[in-house]
C-alpha cells in the first residue's frame, strides 16, 4: 500500500473526523518506525530496509510505497484511526482501534519473524 492509500483509507474509516493529510503522513510515518524498530531490527535485510523506508512527511511522494506487505497493511491506517480518536478524546474508540492495529502488529511480527532469521545469536541465558 502507498501513502495515498493509506491516506484514504484513514479517511474512510475516520469519517465524520477531521482529518488533514499532513497529520496521517506524520502517524503513518511513526507507525513505519515501530515496524522497523520493533520487527525488521535485528533479523535478515536489516540495514537494506531500514535505509530504504521512514522518514515521511509533507513532501513525500503519495506513491512511495510502505514497508508492510499485504494484508498487514491497514495496520498504517489502524495506526492514524487510533490517534485520531486520541485526539478527539473519544476513549471507547481508541481502545477498540488499538486493539485492532496491536493485532495486526502482532501478526505482522510472527510472519516477519517466521520468515526471516536472526542476524546474530543473542544470549539468552547468561
Amino acid at each position: 500500500m502507498n501513502i495515498a492509500k493509506t491516506i484514504e483509507l484513514t479517511k474512510k474509516l475516520k469519517a465524520g473526523y477531521e482529518v488533514n493529510d499532513e497529520a496521517v503522513i506524520d502517524y503513518i510515518s511513526t507507525a513505519e518506525q515501530m515496524v522497523l524498530t520493533d520487527i525488521v531490527r535485528g533479523r535478515e535485510g536489516e540495514a537494506e530496509i531500514i535505509n530504504s523506508y521512514g522518514d515521511y512527511d509533507l513532501s513525500t511522494d503519495r506513491e512511495t510505497e510502505l514497508f508492510a506487505p499485504p494484508p498487514y497493511d491497514v495496520l498504517y491506517a489502524q495506526y492514524a484511526a487510533t490517534q485520531i480518536d486520541l485526539l478527539a478524546e473519544d476513549g471507547d474508540r481508541y481502545l477498540n482501534d488499538m486493539a485492532v492495529f496491536r493485532d495486526t502488529f502482532t501478526d505482522l511480527k510472527r510472519y516477519w519473524w517466521q520468515t526471516h532469521r536472526q542476524t546474530k545469536n543473542y544470549a539468552f541465558h547468561v
